[in-house]
């Protein structure tokens, strides 16, 4: 088993583990956790790990690609439906350690997902905050559809508030979006700012790439960013535990099935040509209130 890595920067403190799904262990400012401490060695129990090469849910695990059906593993079971890529059920290796950054690298063959690619996760340890980069590049002789994102997990403590501006919320059955909600009442909430809402587990469109999370009661907010290219965000967050998900992501749930549907020309999904990549940074910055 590889050992946990651990970094540290006046009070900011990282912790990654490689062997399970490149995740991270935890993310602490002071001794105080910020994200789900990883609890044991399973890396659904983690702070945050990596949606690569795609995020979210793949309907029924099949897609059409270039005249080609395409049937995926499911890799969530009972869940009908591929889930979340590759990388976060997979070990990573360690590429370079430094005292204030470490890159991880996983390679994956061709197999069910018929392209082979490389992708690295870049984390940069700051006094305030650490930065992550995760990062796809198409190993294989012909055009590969990609998609990337975060997934981290937030501790809602005593009485977290979250505020994060968007556009629309897709209305989903089974978890795979049916329609664009531009007048649901969650959209005014988040925008606003407050309690953490329970009860979702939805996609959004019209991100701006930004969303604070406060703890009143601890004094201490954490803001997160997200590169141009994140304009969806997923917001998980189930009843009764006490833990919420902002992800960044590139593209919508199920996009591979969107490409060249007229009611959803944002998908967000990319084509990388064969040996082109494409990353996704998102920054988390700790500050008092």
């Amino acid at each position: 088993m590889t050992a946990e890595i651990i970094l540290k920067k006046d009070g900011m403190s990282l912790g990654l583990r490689p062997d399970l799904g490149g995740c991270v262990s935890f993310l602490r400012f002071d001794g105080v956790n910020l994200l789900r401490p990883l609890e044991g060695n399973n890396y659904r129990s983690c702070a945050s790990y990596p949606l690569v090469p795609f995020s979210n849910r793949i309907c029924d695990a099949r897609f059409l690609w270039q005249g080609r059906e395409i049937q995926l593993e499911r890799n969530f079971k009972p869940e009908p439906h591929a889930i979340h890529g590759h990388g976060w059920q997979n070990a990573w290796q360690v590429e370079k350690i430094t005292e204030e950054c470490v890159i991880l690298c996983y390679e994956h063959p061709v197999s069910d997902w018929p392209w082979d690619y490389i992708a690295h996760q870049e984390f940069s340890l700051e006094a305030e905050g650490v930065t992550m980069k995760l990062s796809v590049e198409n190993r294989s002789d012909r055009p590969m559809p990609a998609g990337l994102g975060f997934h981290p997990f937030f501790l809602k403590g005593s009485g977290a508030e979250l505020k994060m501006r968007l556009t629309a919320m897709h209305q989903a059955e089974g978890c795979i979006p049916v329609a664009r909600d531009e007048t649901h009442p969650i959209l005014g909430l988040l925008t606003s700012g407050g309690p953490v809402p329970e009860g979702f587990d939805d996609g959004f469109d019209g991100w701006d790439g930004v969303a604070e999370i406060t703890w009143p009661d601890e004094g201490r907010r954490l803001i997160i960013t997200a590169s141009q290219n994140a304009r969806n965000v997923i917001f998980y967050s189930p009843e009764g535990r006490d833990y919420f998900c902002v992800e960044p992501v590139t593209h919508m749930t199920d996009a591979i099935n969107r490409m060249g549907d007229p009611d959803w020309p944002d998908h967000g999904l990319v084509t990388l040509a064969p040996g082109e990549s494409t990353a996704l940074t998102m920054r988390l910055e700790s500050a008092e209130l």
